[in-house]
């Protein structure tokens, strides 16, 4: 379904309109090098009824409302009355500043638009630019890409596989909260379910799959032939479910639910899982799993997911490693994806490398508060050129801010130990999404 966008340009007749024109020109090329399918008006809105006219039977996803001359509040009010959904406020420089009469006012409108959305209890994006600084666009991006995740949640099934095993908590959601906050349904289906599925299936249905994922994981034939197998056929079990009921994230419980009771682990078909486009989290982590959601939707790359094991204050980074899970799109070009045995169980197929350099990398997560509202943990950096670091798979974030002062900071905050790590810079993006979702962010 289409992302409607409207552009609402508001003003009074009182300033100067010829330079009110002038900007309005500008900003509507603006517009243009941002989604060409925006809906533009003819005009400057200058009163309540040309806002009305132009949102006459209009259903918009997003809106952009921008002060291109002073506008008091009575104009955002009436567009909140016309509209539901995510609002960016935008102002503009003064034109001229000599002395003589202002022309524009539009940073004033913008104050005026901002406190009534305040006090209507209305989030709002803001961005002061000049319609010629491509910081401008750039920001303006940022914040579209969000209103269109925060769309993509409204509709995402989240599967929970299992549950979390005991001291594991936080890896647990509740139905209404997911729903109430993020928009998102919780689905839950039990571990022994898709081991039943995939016991019913016999080598030919899944042998197409081993060899797609030989492509993949180079190694993979040096697992156990039993364990191999039965790993492609949980992975048809569990993909297979996901299409069937629009699963678009999974959080799958695992060790050691599935060398117990299945005899091989599902790191392997998480992984690939990823890489297919359906994010995924282990050890039943629902947040962490939407967390991977969020940053493979603004980074169009899979995402990693693990624990902070240890801080190298040399080369201010940290490691982020997990038992054998990763999208094997991430491996390092010069060693490519391998398969290992998981270094608790000893059994296969689990991931097993490091994952590839990054210019930009950025640390997330929603967190969840003990009083049931959410945070986002931010962190910006890179993904250092290091090899695997340990059994399973590892990526080595170099943060632009102090290792140990993030490190600290967030233990002491008592964040939870699941990471994910998106291998772009996003946080222009979950700032802007946070806002829309009235969740607070902490910047590390």
């Amino acid at each position: 379904m289409a992302f409607e966008i409207l552009y609402l340009p508001v003003g009074k007749q009182m300033y100067n309109l010829e330079q009110a024109q002038m900007k309005l020109d500008d900003s509507v090329q603006v517009m243009k090098k941002i989604d060409k399918n925006i809906l533009i008006p003819d005009g400057i809105l200058l009163s309540k009824e040309d806002i009305d006219a132009f949102l006459q039977g209009k259903a918009p996803d997003f809106v952009i409302v921008q002060t291109v001359t002073y506008a008091d509040a009575s104009y955002i009010t009436e567009i909140l009355r016309k509209i539901n959904c995510p609002v960016l406020l935008w102002s503009i420089p003064e034109p001229v500043v000599d002395g003589l009469g202002i022309r524009l006012n539009s940073l004033s409108g913008a104050y005026s638009q901002a406190n009534a959305m305040l006090n209507l209890g209305k989030p709002y994006n803001y961005v002061v630019g000049s319609t010629f600084a491509d910081e401008t666009v750039d920001e303006i991006k940022a914040v579209v890409l969000a209103a269109k995740l925060k769309k993509s949640l409204s509709r995402l099934n989240l599967l929970q596989v299992g549950s979390a095993a005991e001291g594991m908590g936080f890896c647990n959601a509740y139905e209404n909260e997911m729903m109430r906050t993020f928009g998102v349904k919780l689905f839950n289906v039990e571990t022994m379910e898709l081991m039943q599925k995939a016991r019913t299936y016999d080598e030919d249905a899944i042998r197409d799959f081993i060899f797609d994922a030989r492509n993949m994981v180079p190694n993979v034939f040096n697992t156990e032939r039993e364990n191999l197998f039965d790993a492609g056929k949980l992975f048809k079990a569990y993909f297979d479910y996901c299409n069937e009921h629009d699963i678009g994230a999974v959080a799958s419980g695992c060790c050691p639910d599935f060398v117990k009771k299945y005899g091989t682990p599902v790191c392997a078909v998480l992984s690939i899982l990823n890489d297919l486009g359906i994010p995924a989290a282990c050890e039943a982590d629902t947040y962490g799993a939407l967390s991977v959601f969020i940053c493979s939707y603004l980074s169009k790359i899979p995402a990693f997911f693990g624990d902070p094991v240890t801080m190298d204050e040399e080369y201010n980074s940290v490691t982020y490693w997990h038992c054998g899970m990763a999208p094997t799109s991430l491996a390092r070009e010069d060693t490519k994806a391998q398969a290992g045995l998981h270094c608790f169980s000893g059994v296969g197929p689990v991931m097993d490398f490091g994952c590839r350099a990054a210019r930009h990398a950025t640390v997330f997560r929603i967190g969840r508060k003990p009083d049931g509202s959410f945070r986002f943990f931010i962190a910006k950096g890179e993904s250092m050129d290091r090899f695997k670091q340990f059994t399973g798979t590892t990526v080595v974030i170099q943060t632009e801010s102090n290792v140990r002062e993030v490190i600290e900071k967030s233990v002491a905050s008592g964040w939870e130990q699941h990471f994910v790590i998106a291998m772009a810079d996003i946080s222009k993006e979950l700032k802007a999404l946070a806002k829309m979702l009235n969740i607070e962010v902490e910047e590390f």
